[in-house]
Parts: structure tokens; C-alpha cells; sequence
């Protein structure tokens, strides 16, 4: 990584965690309403972002910008409906069926000039848009359900953002013998691998030190909940790689400097908040 890139990087980073903390801690009631609205913002340009990953770019109709944002749009704006209690619970599973079956009965007026061909792909790029960042974001917004909510979401934070600290950190210092462990990511190191694997559950535990009660019971229940965070967060950041080498680009857009596309910048915690919202659950509630 350039010097150039790594300063850009390293101030986008001191701005931009202090104003998520704010967010999540200026107005915490009811229910994070500014955490909640970033949340949609994220959920709004990864959309646009996943359409060119999930080649969408190539299904022509008309208003397909709007039809795709409205999809990356259409789970999280259920889910901050449900958490408002604007509409009953287990709405945002209603949507997402009735959102599904939209995008198949969609492709039915197709006609032959408009590449009946495409129909397949195009069903499953715009079911994943639903799903990625859409429905794995949404876990992150229930978060803010969970008791707490404030220091929870801040940890949930940490356990992801000191993971991809600690895993750049010693991916730099010991990474250059243990490069190429996934063929997905050539880039990354076994060194990097286990510095952010180390980092999350000594986030978790240093938390309910910090929180007591935040993750009530034994030590062994809280390092296995951060190993598991760990691990997700890892494979959250490999699976937008893949993703990103499937569609040949560099990064999924050009939105915030020195970090590449919105989905750059989210991959893990999406991937890591279905996960740690139902474990939590179980381990600790």
C-alpha cells in the first residue's frame, strides 16, 4: 500500500469511527434513530454498489436504478418499521417473500428483444441485492433491540474494526512468509489470519470488564463468542474479495477515499451482525 493511500486511510478512519460512536451514543433514545439512519444510508449506495458487482448493470429496463435501490432498501426499512413498533413483528420476513416474489413475476413481460436469455441471472442478481447488503445489514439495526443497545453496538463495532486493525498490522510485520493462504484473496497472510482472530475476543473480554454484566456468565462462553466474531468477520472480508474478483474490479465503488466503494468499508460488520445478534441471544440472554 502506498504511503499516500495509507494516511488517506488512516484519516478517514480517525474521522469517520469518532462520528459513528456519535452517532450511536448522541441520541441513543428511542432505539438509536441516527445509527438506525446511517445504517439506511450504507444499506442505500452498497445497493447501487452490489448491482455492478451482481452484473445488474447489464439488465436494461426501465427505472432499474430506482427498482434496485428500492430492493437494498426494502428489508432495512421494514426492520427500522418493526423496531418503532410501526408494524407488526415479523414483517421484515413478509417483505422479503413478497420482495422475492416480485423480482420472479417481474421477468414475465419480457419480450424477446429484451434478452429473455438473461432472465435467470438477472432473477438472481436482483434477489442477492435483497440479500447482500440488505438482510445482513438489517442485523446490525436489530442490535439496537438488544439490552444495552448502546455499549453492545459499540463493542460490535470494535470486535470487527480491531480485527481488520490487528490482522493489517501483523499481516504487515510477519505476513511476508505466510502470504497466499486463500487463493480467493492472494493478498492476505496467515499472519494477518491469526493477529485478527486474537483481537476480537480480547475485545469482548476486555468489554464485560469495562461493561460487567454486557456478556454476563463464564470467560470460556465470552472467548468462545469472540472467536466465532472473529472468524466471521474474516470471512466477511473474504467473501466481498471473492465477490469483487467474480466481477473484476478493484474496489465495489469510489465513495469514501483511501477505502474504495461503501461495501468496502461494510463488508465485515454485515457479515458479523446476523451472527453476533442470534449468539448473543443464545450465550448471554
Amino acid at each position: 500500500m502506498r504511503v499516500g493511500n495509507f494516511v488517506i486511510r488512516l484519516i478517514v478512519f480517525l474521522i469517520g469511527i469518532p462520528l459513528l460512536v456519535a452517532a450511536v451514543l448522541a441520541v441513543p433514545e428511542p432505539n438509536h434513530p441516527l445509527y438506525l439512519t446511517l445504517a439506511l444510508l450504507a444499506a442505500f449506495f452498497g445497493a447501487g454498489e452490489a448491482a455492478t458487482l451482481f452484473d445488474l448493470d447489464g439488465c436494461r429496463y426501465r427505472g432499474r436504478r430506482i427498482v434496485v435501490t428500492l430492493l437494498g432498501l426494502t428489508i432495512p426499512i421494514a426492520t427500522m418499521l418493526e423496531i418503532f413498533g410501526t408494524v407488526p413483528e415479523s414483517t421484515t420476513l413478509a417483505v422479503l417473500v413478497l420482495a422475492f416474489g416480485l423480482v420472479l413475476a417481474g421477468h414475465i413481460a419480457r419480450k424477446e428483444d429484451e434478452r429473455i436469455h438473461r432472465i435467470i441471472p438477472s432473477v438472481a442478481g436482483h434477489a442477492l441485492v435483497l440479500l447482500y447488503p440488505g438482510l445482513l445489514l438489517s442485523y446490525a439495526m436489530r442490535l439496537v433491540t438488544l439490552p444495552q443497545s448502546g455499549a453492545l453496538i459499540l463493542v460490535f463495532l470494535a470486535s470487527v474494526f480491531s480485527n481488520d486493525t490487528l490482522a493489517y498490522i501483523s499481516g504487515r510485520l510477519f505476513g511476508r512468509r505466510t502470504g497466499g493462504v486463500v487463493a480467493i484473496s492472494p493478498n492476505k497472510s496467515g499472519a494477518g489470519f491469526v493477529g485478527g482472530l486474537i483481537a476480537s475476543p480480547i475485545t469482548i473480554v476486555v468489554a464485560e470488564l469495562l461493561v460487567p454484566g454486557l456478556f454476563p456468565g463464564t470467560l470460556a462462553r465470552r472467548i468462545v463468542f469472540g472467536i466465532a466474531v472473529g472468524v466471521a468477520v474474516i470471512v466477511g472480508d473474504l467473501v466481498e474479495s471473492g465477490l469483487k474478483r467474480s466481477a473484476a474490479v478493484k474496489d465495489s465503488g469510489k465513495i469514501i477515499p483511501g477505502r474504495g466503494g461503501m461495501l468496502d468499508s461494510i463488508d465485515s460488520p454485515i457479515f458479523v451482525a446476523p451472527l453476533f445478534y442470534y449468539l448473543y441471544l443464545i450465550l448471554f440472554l
